[in-house]
């Protein structure tokens, strides 16, 4: 048996749970009762929140710098290589997540949540869900880059043809799917 198996949970009310211990698939009511809190208070509701937006603001200043460094390169017309277009693409997605997780203890809906800095509405919240499945678009990039390494490295794929064969059906399919599924989810 599993330890996901081991236990069961019931919910008795909204702040407590109660796990029975499971023996062969039967309750044993006996072998172990304790209570589960299942809120947090709101001192580590907040230091939470302080945790959140500082990795998020970290992040934001590590791929503005990444950014701004291709960004530099490309004015300047000098020549990127994929490493550097997938690496803007990825950054220029973690800044708009990392703004997400900025921003997101603070547009919350304040009539829905519980969370002491809420203060946003249901639109806020609708734009924020928006935007977090939009940055999701880092993952596919962080995808393209595993990819762009095995070829290049296990495969000795040259960045010529790398760039000619694969590069743009992989920009292009990101760029089709995020912004339409965040487009459905926003709609819908």
């Amino acid at each position: 048996m599993s330890r996901a198996q081991d236990f069961e949970y019931q919910i008795i009310n909204d702040d407590t749970i109660i796990t029975d211990y499971v023996v062969s698939g039967e309750i044993s009511l006996d072998a172990m009762d304790e209570e589960i809190p299942m809120n947090i208070t709101d001192g580590q509701e907040i230091a939470l929140n302080v945790l959140q937006i500082t990795s998020a603001i970290l992040s934001l200043i590590g791929s503005g710098t990444i950014v701004f460094k291709i960004a530099r390169s490309i004015l300047k017309r000098q020549k990127t290589t994929p490493y550097d277009r997938i690496m803007f693409g990825l950054s220029s997605c973690d800044i708009m997540y990392s703004m997400m997780l900025a921003l997101s203890p603070f547009l919350m809906p304040q009539d829905e949540s519980p969370r002491p800095w809420a203060f946003g509405t249901s639109q806020t919240c609708e734009v924020m869900g928006f935007f977090t499945q939009l940055s999701l678009w880092a993952v596919w990039y962080n995808c393209i880059l595993s990819f762009y390494y095995l070829l290049t490295v296990r495969f000795k794929v040259k960045r010529r043809d790398f760039s000619r064969k694969y590069e743009p059906y992989m920009h292009l399919s990101g760029l089709i799917f995020f912004p339409t599924t965040a487009i459905v989810a926003y709609v819908l």
